[in-house]
Order: structure tokens, then C-alpha cells, then sequence
């Protein structure tokens, strides 16, 4: 298996020194000289169970595996995020694998998640979720779940509704020691599960920014994605397979290929080790699961490292 690999600094490798433009809590995208390419560079943070820390090393093997991924999609007639030129010259080989990151082409993200289950975990298993399946019951043909890309603080509805004595205890203890443990005035919402139909309307109507005009425009491309999901995920499948593992589910985001030719969906931001669950044929994590399951950061490294060294043997 491939030891943690080291993380030089942005002057490294291809891709020139450059300010990030968008930083988040797992990747970090910066400026190339070319303005229809950036590079993406993921960070070590892992997060999952209500939790996040850093486990060294996992960033560049999640970016591995998605360059490697990504090309095997492309072998595959996917048209995924990978960068097409750099510096004016066509990208070749492992081109667009960096020392710094991953070159990409900027896109328009479509602000859905697209999620392909193969076995029940997660939203519709988990006690504190939705727990309408057994876990581990196996989906056939699998199911393709969509979740709108959304989070949000909104209003507690259980702090409205307080009165009299009620309302003049909670407004007490807010300004206590004792208000982590007050019911909050605000609660976190996110990623709601949708609909064609209300994917639709929310295309068309919603009041907010980043919703609005940034979905699908018509049922043909709602169901173009539906297919694209479980073709990426068919991929994936082979891999996993091929090793003696289980792919229970996977997700990823799109975005639209620019240029002229109407609107194309690409497979886009990242596909890695946290965005999918494999087990092994003992029924061991070697995903983010390991990271839910507190288990220490060399197993998670190890099984990270394991889906890694995979899909570099088998991509083209």
C-alpha cells in the first residue's frame, strides 16, 4: 500500500503559486493562468459523525483516487471535470495530476447531489436519520436517491412555540452559562431529498440565489442525471468488485461543461473515499466510515490507501 504522501506547497509541481479562490473544509481550489482552469487540492480534514479532524495523508490519497477515478470514467465515455488543456497544450498522461492538485475546468455546478444505493446505510438506516430500512438490507435494482445541495439556519419551531413561564426561562438561561444546553433559536437544516417535480419548480421559482436556475430544466435532464448516476456508479462497482469488495453507495455532484453544444452534465467536484461506502469481504470500512466509527487514523489511512492503490492499477 502507498504510504502517506507528502504536501508541498503551491509553487510544486505544474500548477503555478496562486491565491485560493474558494476554500473549503475538505478541498481548496486556486487560479491557474488559464481562467478556464483551477487547480483543486484537497485537505487532510475528514468529517462525518457530527465531527471533523485531520488525518495526515488522506488528502492526497483522495486525490489520487479521484484523478484516477475520473480517468477511468473518461475511458468509460463520462465526461467528468478533468482539466482538457493547461498552458495552452494538450493534457497528457497524468497532466492534470499535480504535486499542488488536481487541474480542473471551472464550471456552472448544478446544485444537486446525486446518491446511488446499492445497500441501506446512512439517511434511510440510521437510528438518528431515517431508519425506515434494516441497514444492510441490498437494493435490486439500486436506488438512486437526490438531495438538493442547501444547508441553512433556520427557525426552531419548538423555541416559537414557548409561552408565558416557558419563553421567560428559556430568554433566562440564554444569557447564562447554562445556554449550550437551552434549546437553540435557530436549528440547522440541510441537503433535503427531492423530486423531479420539485426539482423543477425549485429550478423555475425558488427565492433563493443558489437554488434558483441552477437545477435541471425539464424531466429529460432530470432523468439524463438519474442514468448518469448509476452509470458512475456501475464503474465504481466493477472496481470494487474486482478487489473481493462491496460498493454499498456513492454520491457526486455535476456541473455543465462551458462552451456552446447546450447543456452537458459533467461528473465534478470530487468522487473519493468519502463520497462512497466499500467494504472489504469481512465487512470492514475501508471508507469514510472508519472516520464515523472512531476508528485510529492509520486504519483510516490504511483503507483509504487500499482503494487508492486499486484504482491506480486498474484506471487507464
Amino acid at each position: 500500500m502507498s504510504p502517506p504522501a507528502s504536501r508541498p506547497g503551491m509553487d510544486a509541481g505544474d500548477a503555478p503559486r496562486a491565491a485560493p479562490i474558494v476554500s473549503g473544509s475538505s478541498k481548496v481550489f486556486y487560479a491557474t493562468e488559464d481562467p478556464g482552469v483551477l487547480c483543486v487540492r484537497f485537505r487532510d480534514a475528514v468529517h462525518g459523525g457530527a465531527r471533523s479532524a485531520d488525518v495526515p495523508g488522506t488528502g492526497r490519497l483522495r486525490e489520487e483516487f479521484c484523478f484516477y477515478f475520473y480517468r477511468l470514467l473518461e475511458s468509460h465515455g463520462i465526461e467528468t471535470q478533468l482539466a482538457k488543456q493547461f498552458r495552452r497544450r494538450p493534457l497528457e498522461g497524468n497532466a492534470a495530476l499535480t504535486d499542488s492538485g488536481i487541474l480542473v475546468q471551472r464550471l456552472d455546478m448544478v446544485a444537486l447531489e446525486l446518491i446511488t444505493r446499492f445497500v441501506a446505510r446512512g439517511h434511510w438506516a440510521d437510528a438518528h436519520k431515517y431508519p425506515l430500512f434494516a441497514p444492510g438490507v441490498v437494493f435490486d435494482p439500486p436506488v438512486v436517491d437526490v438531495c438538493l445541495k442547501w444547508s441553512a439556519e433556520v427557525e426552531n419551531v419548538e423555541v416559537r412555540n414557548l409561552r408565558g413561564w416557558r419563553r421567560a426561562v428559556w430568554r433566562r438561561l440564554q444569557r447564562t452559562p447554562l445556554a449550550a444546553i437551552a434549546l437553540p433559536a435557530t436549528t440547522h437544516r440541510d441537503d433535503p431529498r427531492i423530486g423531479r417535480d420539485l426539482a423543477l419548480a425549485l429550478h423555475r421559482h425558488s427565492c433563493h440565489p443558489r437554488i434558483r436556475g441552477r437545477l435541471v430544466e425539464s424531466a429529460d435532464e432530470w432523468e439524463d442525471l438519474r442514468r448518469l448516476s448509476l452509470r458512475v456508479s456501475s464503474v465504481l462497482a466493477g472496481v470494487v468488485s474486482s478487489c473481493g469488495w462491496q460498493l454499498e453507495d456513492g454520491k457526486f455532484e455535476v456541473g455543465l461543461a462551458p462552451g456552446a453544444g447546450g447543456r452537458r452534465f459533467l461528473v465534478a467536484d470530487e468522487y473519493t473515499q468519502d463520497s462512497a461506502r466499500v467494504r472489504s469481504k469481512r465487512g470492514h470500512s475501508l471508507t469514510k466510515d472508519l472516520f464515523r466509527n472512531r476508528r485510529p487514523d492509520s486504519e483510516i489511512r490504511d483503507g483509504y490507501a487500499q482503494l487508492t492503490d486499486a484504482m491506480k492499477r486498474l484506471a487507464p
